[in-house]
């Protein structure tokens, strides 16, 4: 996701896709401890995008 697509979103939409974010964040912890994720790589990149739908949220108020 990029920072082009969250400006075009409201503050709602916003915070919505964070909280979506966030519990595929825990969903991903739960299955690493599983030993079902492969790719360490989505973490950071869930992580990431968490950091960009926050810096937008400031940018929206």
């Amino acid at each position: 996701m990029t920072m082009q697509e969250l400006r075009q979103k409201n503050s709602q939409e916003l915070a919505n896709l964070l909280l979506q974010k966030k519990k595929e964040l825990v969903r991903l912890k739960v299955e690493r401890t599983q030993g079902k994720i492969k790719d360490n790589s989505i973490f950071s990149r869930t992580r990431k995008d968490i950091a960009r739908i926050l810096t937008a949220l400031v940018h929206h108020q």
